[in-house]
């Protein structure tokens, strides 16, 4: 066991996390850290997704912003 030295600040910040009142501080940091380990994996999905999105690019697939209001009629 390690102790940390952190601002009061950060301290409401990351409470402000929890499940529940009393629910321990390092139980919510592990719970950050699994949660944004997850959100820095990409899936064959995201891939391809990016890819096909590269490739639409270069292709000239895609519509400006100005002519997606003008269909929209906004």
């Amino acid at each position: 066991m390690s102790t940390m030295k952190i601002s009061h600040e950060t301290k409401q910040q990351i409470s402000n996390f929890r499940n529940y009142p009393k629910e321990p501080l390092e139980q919510v940091v592990k719970r950050m850290i699994e949660t944004y380990e997850d959100d820095l994996i990409l899936t064959d999905d995201d891939v391809k997704g990016i890819q096909k999105s590269l490739d639409d690019l270069k292709e000239g697939r895609v519509y400006h912003h100005e002519q997606i209001k003008k269909e929209l009629g906004l």
